[in-house]
């Protein structure tokens, strides 16, 4: 006999038995808590496919869209920018910020029946951590040519003078977006200047442009005579032909 009466044989079978309950509710216990862990914070997904109403999560919020056809099969695409509103998410990744996900870019091939398939989606070619004294403005269109035009810009409050803004075009062809333009606009406000860079990716072309405003060194003095015929005002210009590059593709590059 042994402990308690407890023949030995049956005290390893009850130990045995403990031991297995025990490490089977363990077990659950770690699937439970990971799977807590892969739920909190984790945002609601954008649907891969159906109507328009319903693709985007009511717990999102649209910043911006644009309809045409990019792939040219005679009907209307859909592109956005848009951000879930989970506030509660990455909660140390979000000290200081105003939001705590980066912006999503999606884009949703149109079909025969009205409804949109997706072909991409995109959530970490856009920053923004936008704090108090930064802000992030997003533009998206479509131009005659059904190319997809990405627009953005950052507003410092403290800290700089610079003011930039950049525009990206991108033509659907090979099943991928690539970049055939950029255009990159920056307004110094101590100055009043404003320069101008065009980047043509299919003609390796460069073009540099300067419009000095209110601040025109070539703007006559107040009592010096003015022809109406006098361009005054023109802007500098500088261009120079470069080595065609390899055309980028959207999606394999921070847009800024």
């Amino acid at each position: 006999m042994g402990i308690f009466g407890i023949r030995k044989t049956q005290f390893n079978d009850l130990t045995i038995k403990f031991i297995t309950t025990s490490m089977k509710h363990l077990f659950l216990l770690i699937i439970l808590l990971s799977t807590t862990i892969t739920l909190v914070g984790k945002p609601h997904q954008l649907k891969s496919k159906g109507k328009e109403a319903n693709i985007i999560p009511k717990e999102w919020t649209m910043i911006c869209e644009t309809k045409g056809d990019f792939n040219n099969d005679g009907y209307k695409d859909w592109a956005f920018v848009a951000m879930s509103d989970d506030s509660t998410a990455n909660m140390e990744e979000c000290i200081g910020k105003m939001k705590c996900w980066s912006p999503t870019l999606a884009i949703y091939f149109g079909t025969k029946r009205g409804k949109f398939k997706q072909f991409a989606c995109w959530d970490t070619i856009m920053s923004s951590e936008e704090y108090a004294s930064i802000e992030h403005n997003i533009s998206i269109d479509t131009n005659e040519e059904n190319y997809l035009e990405l627009g953005c810009s950052t507003w410092h409050g403290t800290g700089t003078w610079k003011v930039p803004y950049v525009s990206y075009t991108f033509r659907f062809q090979d099943n991928k977006f690539q970049l055939i333009e950029r255009d990159v606009q920056e307004f110094d406000r101590a100055t009043q200047t404003t320069e101008y860079w065009h980047y043509n990716y299919i003609t390796g072309e460069n073009t540099y442009q300067i419009d000095y405003g209110e601040y025109d060194p070539n703007k006559p003095e107040e009592d010096e005579e003015v022809d109406d015929d006098d361009e005054r005002g023109e802007t500098d210009k500088n261009k120079e032909n470069v080595e065609k590059p390899k055309l980028l593709i959207l999606g394999e590059f921070e847009l800024w």
